[in-house]
């Protein structure tokens, strides 16, 4: 334990330099911040975002971890950029705020991300179908967006008066570019660049890179879809800005960080002329990825389970 005098040096430090201390300060700092944002709001994720299941869509594509600008500033479709808030500075909270007690039989959920695997049971949580998508990059690690297309075109032609989720792990890390696996970061990647062989500025251009691929994949993925498509993120990406209520630089996307550039997110509208017949179903009563596989694949992305 750091005595008070000291403790109190180190935090004024970190709030403007979070390289220059103790990695435990940093912690301290993060779980401080995530503990009065679950106090203040009274629940584990952002009351005051979307709620997904009140929207007009038929397709509903999830982008992991895509900021507002960064989806801004790459997607050349043809549609209506709008802007949400979310429910979630990151995945497990996005499926906290979306899916408790929702019943939704109506709704398969396509994904490369298990966090609702990890959560339905806790959440009372009711789809007709969570169907996971193989991973099949970086030793098992995550899923290459071309393979969550796939998967996401066998559910629409298997599930054809159904809402669809299809949930990308891009542009969330590891990165990809049009060659293949482009670099993973390591562990600490979520607090700081300390000991990481990546700068701020490859971290950067990698995740635009992976975010390139990712769309070319989605765009091939909407001539196939019927009925009317959302493109959005469960959250956005710090990149060093800082959090809040004690204003230290971060990366990644900390619990409990209810700030712009993790809560602001792309939400654009493919608009179509033929909507779906959407029908209720009744529930999957299991999944098909177990426990282990499901937290082995969550701490491998730099999640504390």
């Amino acid at each position: 334990m750091y005595p008070i005098r000291t403790l109190a040096k180190k935090m004024k430090t970190a709030l403007r330099n979070p390289n220059a201390v103790p990695d435990a300060i940093l912690r301290t700092l993060s779980e401080t911040n995530r503990r009065l944002a679950y106090w203040y709001h009274g629940v584990q994720f952002y009351p005051d975002g979307v709620d997904i299941f009140t929207e007009d869509w038929d397709n509903l594509i999830i982008l992991d971890a895509c900021r507002y600008d960064e989806f801004e500033r790459a997607c050349e479709f043809d549609g209506v950029l709008e802007s949400r808030l979310s429910r979630g500075s990151m995945s497990e909270e996005f499926v906290r705020g979306n899916f408790s007690g929702q019943s939704a039989t109506d709704t398969v959920y396509v994904s490369s991300n298990l966090w609702y695997a990890k959560l339905h049971d806790e959440i009372d949580a009711t789809i007709h179908e969570f169907m996971p998508v193989e991973r099949d990059a970086f030793n098992g690690e995550t899923s290459h967006p071309a393979t969550v297309t796939a998967a996401a075109r066998d559910a629409n032609e298997r599930y054809p008066n159904k809402r669809l989720i299809i949930h990308y792990l891009q542009p969330h890390q590891p990165y990809f570019d049009d060659e293949g696996e482009k670099f993973r970061l390591g562990a600490r990647f979520p607090r700081d660049l300390r000991n990481q062989p990546h700068n701020r500025d490859d971290i950067i251009k990698a995740y635009r890179d992976t975010l390139a691929l990712t769309l070319s994949s989605v765009e091939e993925l909407l001539n196939d879809l019927t009925g009317q498509t959302v493109i959005t993120a469960d959250h956005g990406e710090l990149f060093g800005s800082r959090a809040r209520p004690l204003p230290v630089r971060r990366y990644g996307h900390p619990r409990g960080t209810y700030v712009k550039p993790l809560l602001k997110v792309p939400w654009f509208i493919v608009e179509s002329n033929q909507r779906k017949e959407i029908a209720d179903g009744c529930r999957s009563n299991t999944i098909a990825v177990n426990d282990a596989t499901v937290d082995n694949q969550l701490e491998a992305l730099g999640y504390k389970i």
